[in-house]
Parts: structure tokens; sequence; C-alpha cells
């Protein structure tokens, strides 16, 4: 290359070389200015308090946010312990929304602890004792609803895991569910000045435990003066629990004997509502018992029903799925406590019963057959009887075959007005539990039957259970 070439070539790269410096230049001249307009935009911004958009809310729209946030379940589950989930994962979002969830008592009103979905650490005495100790600060003087279920590791860990529950929380306990080992907690006697209402089920108890009970129940809850609502299951039995029976005022208990629940209602003559679910066998002779003012009575399946003993002369609500019962006894039964019954659900009642039950507002029939429905049908046409439940509102058939023709139509058109003092019928409802899949046929002088009664005011459904609708009888 001559001298020349590399003289043009050195005076081409200067050039650039110039070129480039000068953009470069030029490009630290914007970013000093950038930099300059930064600075002065964070200098301004230091004169404004820093916070998130949620945080301008007022602190007690953010506690009711929380509370919703964290509510049960429609299933009625409790709220389990998890720092995934509401309310324990809120400590752990901000200092603000911490300190907020602390001082917001119904965020913690409602407990779930079931050994088998809580890891075995998080019942280590250190652990557990400061859970508690912290939960009953956040709970302040706000009633707590526990539940417990599940079994410890052994006995020894079940009874310092209650001990724990009742020194740290018996003081805030207003609804306690207790479905574990009796042995757990059974030699505690404390106070427990909110509970209303308890919840009791054994879980795994051997026989000679269960016998071991008897003469000698638990003590635990005897010292609940708000006590008033009181469900026993899972083979428990009233004589297992020593509490305050004479202020209770509701009941249920399942897979008792009916000299079960004649004791029951013998030892708690305030009750209001009662119920004895799925009964085992009776006695043939009890002493007769008349309770003064049991207003709601619901007895289960089971042999030798507890009507047989006892009159209630305050009863409102009646509602029997016993399907043995003898009808003179039921009769007999009626006969004492029907004067002032408003409501009554039964299976294969006698219309004899029925004819007893001169204020009667409610009816519910389960599985009526054939003949059985005609015949009532026959007896419910108030221009034939208008003596026959003359203040019947509410009428419904569950479990049924579908039945739907002139003849119903023509019955509940006799029920349709009030006449004589006789009250108007104004629901009907068909429920075919069993029977989703079949369409029924209307006809029109069937259909304009029933518009013209829907016209006149009579609410009417006929056809398989609404969706979310159970049926009270699972048959």
């Amino acid at each position: 290359m001559s001298m020349t070439a590399n003289f043009e070539l050195y005076t081409e790269l200067r050039e650039r070389q110039r070129a480039i410096e000068g953009r470069i230049a030029r490009y630290r001249a914007k970013i000093a200015d950038s930099e300059r307009e930064l600075k002065e935009c964070l200098e301004m911004l230091q004169q404004f308090p820093r916070h998130y958009p949620v945080l301008t809310l007022p602190p007690e729209i953010i506690s009711e946010i929380f509370v919703y946030s964290s509510l049960p379940s429609p299933l009625g589950l409790e709220t389990i312990p998890n720092p995934r989930y509401a309310p324990m994962l809120l400590l752990h979002v901000c200092r603000a929304w911490r300190a907020i969830a602390i001082t917001t008592p119904r965020l913690w009103a409602n407990l779930w602890l079931e050994f088998r979905r809580l890891p075995p650490r998080f019942f280590d005495a250190e652990n557990f004792d400061k859970f508690l100790a912290d939960y009953a600060v956040r709970l302040g003087a706000f009633p707590l609803s526990l539940k417990v279920t599940g079994c410890a590791q052994s006995e020894d860990d079940g009874r310092r895991v209650f001990t724990a529950i009742f020194d740290q929380l018996a003081s805030h306990l207003g609804v306690l569910e207790l479905i574990t080992d009796m042995n757990h907690y059974r030699e505690h006697n404390l106070l427990f000045p909110l509970l209303r209402k308890l919840f009791i089920g054994f879980y795994y108890n051997a026989d000679e435990d269960l016998i071991s009970l008897h003469g000698r129940p638990l003590q635990t809850f005897c010292a609940s003066p708000q006590l008033r609502e009181l469900c026993i299951f899972n083979s428990a039995r009233p004589s297992h629990i020593a509490i305050p029976w004479e202020r209770l005022t509701e009941f249920y208990g399942e897979e008792l004997s009916s000299r079960e629940c004649v004791e029951v209602l013998r030892s708690a003559p305030s009750l209001v509502k009662c119920t004895f679910e799925s009964g085992t066998k009776g006695h043939a002779n009890l002493q007769a018992l008349t309770h003064p003012n049991l207003q709601s009575l619901k007895i289960g399946s089971g042999d030798e029903p507890a009507v047989r003993f006892i009159t209630l002369p305050a009863l409102q609500d009646l509602e029997l799925s016993v399907e043995n019962i003898a009808d003179e006894h039921l009769l007999q039964f009626i006969s004492r406590s029907s004067s002032t019954l408003l409501k009554f659900s039964a299976m294969d009642v006698p219309i004899q019963s029925l004819q007893g039950m001169a204020n009667l507002t409610h009816l519910q029939l389960c599985s009526p057959e054939g003949n059985y429905l005609f015949t009532f049908l026959g007896m419910l046409d108030r221009t034939r009887n208008p003596s026959f439940l003359p203040h019947l509102q509410t009428l419904e058939f569950e479990d049924c075959l579908p039945y739907v023709n002139l003849y119903l139509a023509s019955i509940l058109s006799s029920r349709a007005v009030s006449q004589d003092g006789g009250a108007k019928l104004r629901s009907f409802r068909q429920i075919w539990s069993t029977f989703e899949a079949i369409q029924v046929k209307y006809d029109d002088p069937i259909a304009l039957a029933f518009e013209k009664l829907v016209e006149n005011g009579m609410e009417i459904y006929i056809g398989p259970p609404k969706r979310g609708e159970h049926l009270r009888w699972g048959i």
C-alpha cells in the first residue's frame, strides 16, 4: 500500500472517531438531563406519603373485607390454621395488613383443628402453646367456635393437647365440637363461661371405655352456665356427660333407646326443640312423662318410639320418620298433644290421626301411595269435609309417584279460598325424588286448572327436587 493510500485511510478513521465521540457526548448530555429530571421527580415524590392504593381504604373497610375472605365454606367447615390461606395468610402480606388482621377478632372466630390434616410438629408443645396464646389474644372478648376432630398419636399427647386447649381457650369458647377420644379430655373439669352449644362424638373408643362412663360421667362441661344446645353422636350417650341439663333448650341425639329419649326429656324440662335420630331398641314399659315446654320434636327411624310414653301440651312442630309405629300409639299421642300442633311431617300416618289435628297449618306426607293418596285427597275436599284440617295452608307430598290429574286440581280448588272460618291453602308441592327422568304431559284441561289456581295466588310446584334442595327423608 502506497503512502498516499495510508494517509487517506488514516484521515477517514480519525473522522469516524470524532463522529462517534460526538454522538457519545450528545448521548451523555441527554442521559445527564434525564438523570436531573429523575432526581427532581424523586425529590418531589418524597413530599408525598408512600402507600398502595388498597391502603387508602379505612382500616374498618379492610377489616370487613378480611372477614368475608375468611368465612367458613358453605359446607360449614371452620378455618384450618394454614399459612397459605386466610386468615393466617393475611399476617404475612405486609405490616399494615398484619396489624389490621390481628385487631379483627371476628377474623379468628372459627377454628378447626383436625389431627389428620395438620402436621405433627404443629402440636409440639412449644409451637402449639404459642399458637393458642396468640389466638386467644387475637380473639379478645369475642366468642370462639372451635371444632376438634381426630386423635393424637398417643393418649399422653392427646391429654397434653387438650390441656393446652382448655387452659388457653376455655374462657373464649361459645361453640365447641369434639369428635375425638374421650380419654383425651375426660379428667378435665373447668369453667366454660360462654359455652352455649356443645357437640360431642366419641372417636374409636373401646367398649370398656364407654362402659366405664356408666355412673361416672364426664365432668368436663358441668360448669357451663350458658349451655343451651347439646348434640351427641358417635356412640356418645346422655348418661356419659354431666352438664346442666335443666338449662338446655335444644337437644339432638343419635342411636338412643326410648328410655334414653324419655330420660332426656325428664332431665331437661326447659327443652323447646328436640331431635331423636336413628333410635335403637327401646323398652316396653316406661313411666309416662308430660313435658310442658317442648315445641318441636323430630323422631327418626327406630323401634319402640318414645311417643308412646310422652305428652307434649305445647307441641307445635312434629316430624316422624318412623315406619313401624303402631296406629293406636300414634293416635293416643296425637290426642294428648295435638291441640297446639301447627306443623306435621310423617310417613304412614293414619287418616284418623290427621282428623285430630284441628289447628294444623303445615302438613308434609312422605311416600304417600296411590290408595292412601286417593283417600286423603277425598278427605281434604272442603266441599264434603269442611272440618278436616280446616286451617291447612301448606301441603307437600314428598317421595311420591307423579300424581297430576283433574281430581287433584279439583281438590286444591276446594281449598283455594277461605270459607266458613277455614284457611286458604297457599302452597302445594309434589316432589318426585326417584322419578326425575319422568316427563308428565299436561293436557289442556289440567294445565288450565292449575294455571287458574296459580292466578288465584296458590304457590304450586310439581316435579323433582329443585337444584340444591335436599329431601327430608333419604328414601
